[in-house]
């Protein structure tokens, strides 16, 4: 018979051709997508009868060869959310198309007792998870449009989702918290295809942080952000780059369908190279003695050393400039703690705002215990946020105090350019346990202002130190949060109260980029808090150390259900787990592992009941800094809002602080959810975390009493240090000249480094250059240089002088007539067109 694997097919033709197949996944080549293709190499043999040719092999071998490892996740490829793309499609979505949809599926029945060939999909996939029929805890959807939501999600988008598609979220989100090692699908990375059946669709993805294949019409959704994946977003997880496209008036439909139909950038380019190169690495093969290819190409792949973009004198004039002109920035921390009041104000306050925009109301709703806000529009009865688990009062915040133009003016006015350490502050924090944190490396970079960003009840300014002289990648991150310190409850003080000020928190990058490599969120190493109205006199910058191994004990008490069972789970997913550990394929790992003592990875314990009341107490460990970690804990009531829904509140007093224990998510699920301690509700303030519990403590084990001695939990340790932070006197001159139509703005003052780092892609000799700004990579380093030495001194000029054009979001539409006897839109002449 025919092999498949081992016989050749041969077609007599006049011209004999090869081909060879290779198997590839675009995961292997750097993009976050799992996109498996099959890519055929054709080509004509040197001997015209050699159907044997074995170019294919070193073709193939090249392939392999030029693969190269995700180093960033699904998160780093989507949009801000304030990002222009993301405003404009929001925008549409509340337009007419948008309201036209959201029409349609308000007229439909209830899809869970209709005829939809769909329906016994979802009903099967409810079955084999365990799932009760009429379970609903995350969106609560029903018949003609009825939905109440997590908070974080976009309405707009999920007012256009029919009742099977919200269905299949549900399943989702219960797949999830059905994993022995669950994640709040609210709060960790997932990536769904709402457009696929139910008895189809994974809730995960077997790489964390890696996305599905993209394809045609596919509809995909981003739990934890609340929102779609846009067309845009999609051509960028297949390496294309989007910002340099020249595309017209293609739809979000269309650009999402151009996306899905092409090929994986980076996996061509390898295709392509291997083809081009192949010949050559053969013929470099046959010249050696050991005939093995895998071997010459190992050897001869070194990378080129980067090119030095700016010379040697360049780079000392930058040095001696680094060194003049700074002042101390202790004063500018506390002027920006001075508007945290006003910071709050015109931060988010709801969902519809995160993406640049203000809602048309001045009245909010805010939970009295999470703290979470909705405005008035989005907590419709029929559909909106969900409400019934909180304690909600009502906020009035005028529309000057919520204006978030005049409040970024004040913010532009002034933040300076650029910041530096000091020297002896850097070798400082990299003395401490032979630089645990890696800073030492920031020793000669500028921290340079990347951008300003909105956020729930404070604002945060965000300064990058990059390498290759400020427009490489970024080593370090110096970040401002100006507003609310850290996220508390006001059920038992006034909203007045809540502490209020600035903070900067350093973080180094170079425990990513160099081994050993910590992988996961990086926490930051140094920090600088100062309260509204303090003086910066009485601060002091604190730097992490090593954390302390102490014991604690948890007693539970009043057992209530558990985030499982408030989901919908039944018995079955329980038992469905232990029957599936115990299959061939998984029992050789199940074995091992519950020898590790990560049993819980693969089946329940105790998962029906957590404690409505937790007591902590030391077991040896009496000291200030553990015994104040100690009391009773209460389960707060508040759904959604909280990582698994699970926190518990220890009231305070005037010598005690208020403390949460709280359940942090991994975001990026490389591994489990921890439990912490913190003086913030949001889990997010890692600066405000006291106590970490050990990795495999569930709630449930408080009630079991042999669980209730925690031996390796860790409590975090600052020290306070005396750090320098300089921020530069820029030289830079703006100004918007009125007597120039033709010019928005002129800037003077750069130095003769800058110049040349942003003319260097031009070849031009003449005076004037005009910047390549459009074309190939080299334009997007331009633009990188422009931004980080124009942007933020003419951002800083129109807040505090204006330009001779009003930018700004609330500008009034100015009513541009025509002059007399000129139409718009009319071409000036007429041209036939001519046969060649």
């Amino acid at each position: 018979g025919i092999s498949k694997k081992d016989d050749t097919l041969v077609l007599q033709t006049e011209c004999t051709y090869c081909t060879h197949i290779v198997k590839v996944d675009t995961k292997d080549y750097g993009l976050p997508q799992t996109r498996q293709r099959t890519y055929m190499f054709v080509w004509r043999p040197d001997d015209d009868d050699n159907v044997n040719d074995d170019l294919g092999e070193y073709w193939e071998a090249i392939v392999h060869h030029l693969k190269s490892p995700v180093r960033h996740s699904l998160e780093s490829f989507i949009l801000q959310p304030d990002h222009d793309i993301i405003r404009v499609f929001r925008e549409a979505l509340r337009g007419p198309n948008g309201r036209q949809t959201k029409r349609g599926v308000f007229l439909e029945p209830d899809f869970w007792t209709s005829a939809n060939a769909n329906l016994r999909h979802n009903k099967v996939a409810r079955e084999k998870l365990g799932l009760d029929d009429m379970a609903r805890s995350l969106t609560k959807w029903g018949p003609f449009g009825q939905k109440q939501c997590p908070p974080h999600y976009w309405m707009e988008y999920i007012d256009c989702l029919n009742q099977r598609e919200m269905d299949l979220i549900e399943i989702l989100h219960a797949s999830a918290a059905r994993d022995a090692e669950t994640h709040d699908s609210n709060f960790a990375s997932f990536f769904w295809n709402v457009s696929q059946n139910a008895s189809k669709e994974k809730h995960r993805s077997a790489c964390p942080g890696i996305a599905g294949c993209i394809t045609p019409g596919g509809d995909f959704f981003l739990p934890h952000a609340g929102r779609p994946l846009l067309g845009c977003e999609k051509l960028l997880l297949q390496g294309i780059p989007y910002f340099r496209l020249a595309l017209g008036n293609e739809t979000e439909v269309q650009i999402g369908d151009l996306a899905g139909n092409a090929m994986s950038l980076t996996v061509v380019c390898a295709t392509m190279l291997a083809a081009m190169s192949c010949k050559q690495l053969r013929i470099e093969t046959q010249k050696t003695s050991h005939g093995n290819m895998k071997k010459v190409l190992s050897d001869n792949a070194g990378i080129a050393p980067r090119k030095k973009l700016i010379t040697s004198d360049l780079i000392n004039d930058a040095k001696l400039w680094r060194k003049s002109g700074w002042l101390c920035a202790t004063s500018l921390f506390e002027k920006l703690a001075s508007l945290a009041p006003d910071a709050v104000k015109s931060s988010i306050w709801c969902t519809c705002e995160s993406s640049g925009r203000n809602t048309l109301g001045t009245k909010f709703l805010q939970c009295k215990v999470c703290r979470v806000s909705f405005c008035r529009g989005c907590i419709n009865t029929t559909s909106g946020y969900q409400l019934e688990s909180h304690d909600t009062a009502e906020k009035i915040i005028t529309k000057e105090d919520h204006n978030l133009g005049s409040f970024q003016q004040k913010l532009r006015n002034l933040v300076p350019p650029s910041l530096v350490f000091d020297e002896a502050a850097i070798k400082a924090i990299a003395a401490i346990e032979k630089d645990r944190h890696r800073v030492l490396g920031l020793l000669e970079f500028t921290f340079t202002l990347h951008r300003i960003k909105r956020e729930r009840k404070k604002w945060i300014i965000i300064y990058y130190a990059r390498e290759n002289n400020g427009v490489g990648e970024a080593v370090a991150e110096f970040r401002i949060s100006v507003g609310e310190l850290k996220r508390e409850g006001i059920d038992n003080c006034s909203d007045e109260d809540v502490e209020l000020g600035m903070r900067g928190e350093l973080t180094s990058f170079f425990p990513a980029r160099q081994p050993p490599l910590v992988y996961g969120a990086l926490e930051p190493c140094c920090m600088i808090t100062i309260h509204d109205g303090e003086s910066s006199k009485l601060t002091q910058w604190m730097v992490k150390t090593s954390n302390t191994k102490t014991s604690l004990k948890l007693m539970g008490e009043n057992p209530m259900d558990s985030e499982r069972v408030e989901t919908g789970l039944t018995d079955f997913s329980a038992e469905s787990l232990v029957e599936n550990a115990k299959k061939s394929h998984n029992a050789k790992s199940f074995g091992p592992a519950k020898q590790r003592g990560e049993e819980r990875r693969w089946i329940y314990a105790n998962w029906k009941n957590w404690p409505e009341k937790i007591t902590i107490s030391t077991v040896k460990d009496d000291s200030e800094e553990v015994s104040h970690l100690c009391g009773e804990y209460i389960r707060a009531k508040c759904r959604q809002t909280i990582n698994q829904s699970a926190m518990w509140i220890k009231s305070g007093s005037k010598d005690d602080q208020k403390l949460y224990l709280l359940i942090k998510p991994c975001t990026n699920r490389i591994g489990p959810d921890t439990a912490i301690i913190s003086t913030s509700i949001s889990h997010a303030d890692s600066s405000c975390v006291l106590a970490t519990l050990p990795r495999n403590w569930q709630p449930c084990d408080a009630l079991n009493p042999k669980n209730h001695t925690l031996t390796d939990v860790s409590t975090m340790n600052w020290v306070p240090l005396d750090v320098k932070c300089y921020f530069s006197v820029s030289n830079v001159e703006v100004a918007s000249p009125e007597k120039s139509p033709d010019v928005l703005v002129t800037v003077k003052g750069l130095r003769k480094a800058d110049v040349v780092m942003l003319c260097r892609n031009d070849g031009s000799s003449k005076n004037t250059v005009q910047l390549n700004v459009t074309q190939g990579q080299k334009a997007q380093q331009t633009v990188r240089v422009f931004n980080s030495l124009c942007v933020a001194p003419i951002l800083k000029y129109a807040a505090g002088n204006g330009l001779k054009y009003d930018l700004s979001p609330e500008s009034p539409w100015v009513d541009i007539s025509p002059p007399a006897g000129v139409i718009f839109w009319m071409l000036r002449h007429n041209y036939t067109p001519t046969a060649n």
